[in-house]
């Protein structure tokens, strides 16, 4: 999928390109974004916590650390309204707190509690179409707002595992993460300030806010000691707060 993703990249250069030396003496209407997202701690606060206890085992879903990158094309549509649309790579890296308070009757030789930690990446490929407009602040910064649907698609489920062990014991903490569906949606709005460049391309920082419709990914977590199983489970979200930046490239 890189490779694609770099093919499309050229492609949509090429594009611009040919666009551009079809239209004399007046600039293409059309616009290349190089783009690269990642979620920001004190936007993060947004997206709560998951927990759930069974029988003492106790699982804590954190809010993912979200990164993207990918490229847009642009269509400016009169003097102040632009359509956007493109292809992007999101990586959500995800960590559960497990924590296990055993039974001393049960597990007599084991210690009381249990505590470890499990990370895995949930990888997707999304469709952004976004609708902007962009209004000057001064003759070289531009603010710009835009919203629209993203449409992310999930190649696979994913599956991780650890274990701890102690004395004759051994216990086995697991999480297998399901998509709901191969593709979903999300209402997304960007905000933030294009900055003109010397060269002629721009430079977009802001923020951009993903509300994901309906439920993303089934979280399933167990535990195991001996004979012992404990099952906990829930439905984490595709939302996402980040920071937003873009090369924009005329």
């Amino acid at each position: 999928m890189r490779v694609f993703l770099l093919a499309l990249l050229l492609g949509f250069s090429f594009s611009v390109h040919a666009q551009k030396t079809g239209v004399s003496n007046e600039r293409s209407p059309w616009s290349l974004e190089v783009l690269y997202r990642t979620s920001l701690p004190f936007l993060s606060s947004g997206v709560p916590d998951e927990s759930q206890v069974d029988d003492g085992y106790q699982v804590t879903w954190l809010a993912p650390v979200v990164t993207g990158y990918g490229v847009r094309l642009r269509r400016q549509i009169g003097q102040s309204w632009q359509v956007a649309f493109g292809l992007l790579q999101t990586r959500r890296r995800y960590t559960a707190d497990v924590s296990w308070s055993l039974d001393p009757l049960s597990a007599p030789d084991a210690p009381p509690d249990f505590a470890g930690q499990l990370d895995w990446v949930m990888p997707s490929y999304g469709l952004p179409i976004i609708f902007r407009t962009e209004v000057p602040l001064s003759d070289n910064i531009d603010l710009g707002a835009g919203g629209g649907v993203h449409l992310e698609f999930f190649p696979s489920d994913v599956f991780t595992a650890d274990f701890f062990s102690a004395d004759s014991s051994q216990y086995t903490y697991d999480q297998y993460t399901q998509r709901v569906g191969w593709m979903r949606s999300a209402a997304t709005v960007e905000l933030g300030c294009v900055f003109a460049l010397s060269d002629g391309s721009g430079l977009h920082v802001g923020v951009q806010i993903q509300r994901a419709l309906g439920q993303w990914f089934r979280a399933e977590s167990y535990g195991r000691l001996d004979d012992e199983i404990l099952h906990v489970k829930t439905y984490l979200s595709g939302h996402h707060w980040g920071l937003d930046v873009r090369w924009i490239l005329p």
